[in-house]
């Protein structure tokens, strides 16, 4: 294997083709078949998916732009869309200015000139969002009334703040659960489940445990003080072995201990679990990774969750967390999610955001939401994150953008936030871009 230096006019020549090409495929007009019942009229969806036989593409240009649509989305929702699209306008804008010879520098301070001319009308025409904005935009974006009942369902019973998640549902109509505290979809051992129906507690002892028990001497200290003290305890652990299965469902059943065992399995779903639970518990993990032992380490104090609610459907955890740690850690997880382009692996970041984030809403759509309207989940998933942008930094009417280069990507009034990122961010990519010219190099073998 060696490289070479690219020639710039084959460069600039696979850019402009590249343009040629996206085009019809981004057109909103132009559903996206992910697999047979998932389409999409996302252009990021399309763009990712978009294969282009050509090294120049697939190794420079297509991780520039991907990155840039990522940093835009992860500043303010709905601000990819915008920067991609407009990343791709504004390449085939400055065409005949590269053909022509134009100087980098010239064609940059062109560039600057357009994105100031946006950040001034963002400057001077924003303002808060009002209810009427809101409502006209539901309307707007939402032709089915079906649709815009649940919109507007969610929106007057939660807070402005609330994260809304979406799944899908096999029952027929869709509905909505108002969830507070932190929820993990485990599955409960059935046995516990006729035992207490639901279990809820107060104050209880949390312990944490990142393996399998073996035998019941490794939790003897354990059971003696749960039986002693009386107090709620709940043992997290990846398996425990059937005789300790046992002695704890015959204790419980005898009412001598009020002791929950939860089994969460190793698997790539739950490998993460442990780590999660511990942060919304406040607790340590004990672990052989760490040198810990479980016969010595069950015997010391452990933290206490203000309320942990335990259903057949799953475990609900309320509690007092530290908000900087747990800040810290979803940022962390939705960087992880949005630079992934596995599904299957989106999935997993999906559900363990969604369980570490108190005070949410799960909107489950139902089958004929789905067979009226299969794109459903995608405008919903789109509204949504788009609002939280638009409550914390304000609207700007699609009319006052007339006649900068953002306008004709702007199909509503939008969050102000989402016009400066998508704005600026697309710009910078240009610039990058028109700059690698001649220095980039191929791989060929």
């Amino acid at each position: 294997m060696y490289t070479k230096n690219t020639d710039v006019k084959e460069f600039y020549h696979e850019i402009f083709n590249l343009v040629n090409c996206t085009n019809d495929l981004l057109s909103e007009n132009i559903d996206f078949y992910i697999s047979s019942n998932v389409v999409s009229s996302d252009i990021i969806q399309k763009y990712i998916f978009f294969m282009k036989d050509n090294p120049i593409h697939e190794k420079i240009i297509k991780p520039i732009l991907l990155d840039s649509v990522f940093r835009a989305e992860l500043q303010s929702s709905g601000a990819g869309e915008i920067c991609l699209a407009l990343s791709l306008s504004m390449l085939e804008s400055v065409k005949g200015k590269i053909y022509s010879g134009d100087k980098t520098a010239e064609i940059a301070s062109d560039i600057d000139r357009d994105i100031s001319k946006i950040n001034k009308k963002l400057k001077i025409d924003s303002r808060k969002l009002q209810k009427r904005d809101l409502y006209r935009l539901i309307d707007k974006r939402f032709k089915s009334e079906s649709q815009r009942d649940i919109i507007k369902t969610v929106i007057e019973n939660s807070s402005v703040t609330s994260p809304v998640f979406l799944e899908k549902t096999l029952n027929k109509n869709s509905y909505i659960n108002f969830e507070n505290g932190f929820s993990f979809n485990i599955n409960i051992d059935p046995t516990i489940v006729s035992i207490f129906k639901k279990w809820k507690r107060e104050n209880v002892e949390c312990v944490i445990v990142d393996g399998m028990v073996e035998s019941v001497s490794e939790i003897h200290h354990l059971l003696e003080k749960a039986s002693s003290e009386k107090k709620p305890y709940i043992l997290f652990v990846r398996h425990l072995a059937d005789e300790v299965r046992k002695t704890i469902h015959l204790n419980l059943q005898r009412g001598t201990i009020d002791l929950i065992p939860i089994e969460v399995g190793l698997d790539e779903k739950s490998v993460n679990i442990l780590s999660d639970i511990a942060l919304c518990c406040n607790s340590d993990v004990i672990s052989a990774y760490k040198g810990d032992l479980i016969s010595t380490s069950t015997m010391r104090d452990f933290s206490k969750v203000k309320q942990v609610n335990l259903t057949a459907s799953g475990l609900n955890i309320i509690n007092d967390v530290n908000k900087k740690k747990l800040s810290n850690h979803l940022k962390y997880l939705k960087k992880k999610r949005d630079h992934s382009n596995e599904p299957l692996v989106k999935e997993i970041y999906d559900e363990r955001i969604k369980a570490l984030i108190s005070g949410k809403v799960i909107l489950k759509i139902g089958v004929d939401e789905i067979r009226k309207d299969r794109k459903v989940i995608e405008k919903f998933d789109k509204f949504f994150r788009e609002l939280g942008s638009l409550i914390q930094t304000g609207i700007i009417k699609k009319s006052s953008l007339k006649g900068t280069i953002i306008d004709k990507f702007i199909k509503d009034d939008i969050s102000s936030r989402s016009a400066y990122f998508a704005a600026n961010i697309s710009a910078s990519v240009l610039k990058s871009i028109i700059s690698v010219g001649g220095v980039v190099s191929q791989d060929e073998i």
